[in-house]
């Protein structure tokens, strides 16, 4: 019984070794990946302000020991990856697809992406012009790695989804910027104005407007509701705001009015800071009765932190 007790131990303790020169092993070997969060997806916001933006694609070097050569790694573009995450998300909805950025849109001027020795990182510019983009979808460029010259690639993170959406100063494309709705309206042949609390999401358009749905008009999620019931606010240099159709809609600004000036501007009650709009116009969408024109007066609040704003207000 004791030869066997020691002859357990013995082989107890040659697996402990093999086991710690394994975890050793693991722990010093470099293995490198693309960086991307959750489903391999790289997000960025991209500013219409700004005529370009830069983004980045990344690849990080994982391992206790330094490396002592550059790792080069190739990197290509992959339509099927971005096809494979449609239709694992819609399915047979090909409507509701998301769509590759356009070419036009950006460039990649080097698919070639280095890790110098030594170094636990490196990155490839993307340069994006964000203006013409639908505030209503999101953007891809789909990235794999072709080929690399040493080391070890993850087996997780061999490819990524870029992906991008668009803001201004006044909302994000993601349906976020909710503000909320302080209305009156009342039809125009009438004089009895009807009061309406609710919210209101702002989509950015370009570097200074955003599209709204008039009055309380509920817009379904289809371009074709767009053209037909949207409004532009458009928001000049003094910050007055000029309203347009976004495409078929026929829409009236009403000025003149001291509460409902047809402004944007920043409002600090001493607790809490906003943006807000004061809108007044009336409108009429085509297809419905010539007697439904609608007049709307307006107040679009939304709170937010100007220590944490992008944007520096100077109003």
């Amino acid at each position: 019984m004791k030869r066997i007790f020691i002859l357990a131990a013995l082989l107890g303790t040659v697996v402990a070794c093999n086991e710690d020169k394994i975890f050793e092993k693991e722990q010093y070997k470099n293995v490198f990946s693309l960086v991307s969060d959750e489903n391999n997806i790289y997000s960025m916001v991209l500013d219409l302000e700004e005529d370009e933006n830069i983004g980045y694609i990344s690849a990080s070097m994982g391992g206790t020991n330094p490396t002592t050569e550059d790792l080069v790694i190739q990197l290509e573009e992959a339509p099927e990856l971005l096809d494979s995450y449609n239709f694992s998300n819609f399915d047979v909805e090909t409507g509701k697809y998301y769509p590759a950025l356009p070419k036009s849109k950006y460039d990649i001027e080097s698919f070639t992406l280095r890790i110098k020795a030594g170094e636990i990182g490196g990155e490839i510019p993307v340069r994006i012009r964000p203006a013409g983009l639908s505030p209503d979808s999101l953007y891809f460029i789909p990235v794999r790695v072709a080929s690399y010259n040493a080391f070890e690639l993850n087996p997780d993170k061999t490819s990524l989804l870029f992906r991008v959406r668009t803001q201004n100063r006044y909302a994000v494309s993601d349906g976020t910027s909710a503000y909320a709705q302080t209305m009156k309206r009342k039809l125009k042949s009438e004089d009895f104005w009807l009061t309406l609390p609710a919210t209101k999401t702002l989509y950015p358009l370009s570097s200074n407007s955003v599209r709204i749905n008039p009055g309380a008009e509920a817009v379904e999620a289809k371009i074709t509701e767009y053209n037909k019931k949207c409004i532009v606010v458009e928001v000049n240099d003094d910050n007055t705001v000029t309203l347009k159709p976004f495409k078929n809609i026929v829409v009236t600004q009403i000025d003149g009015d001291p509460d409902y000036p047809n402004i944007f501007r920043i409002v600090d009650d001493g607790y809490k800071t906003y943006k807000e709009f004061l809108l007044y116009y009336e409108y009429w969408i085509p297809g419905t009765f010539a007697n439904t024109i609608y007049q709307v007066k307006e107040e679009l609040r939304l709170e937010f932190s100007d220590t944490k704003d992008d944007y520096e207000w100077t109003y």
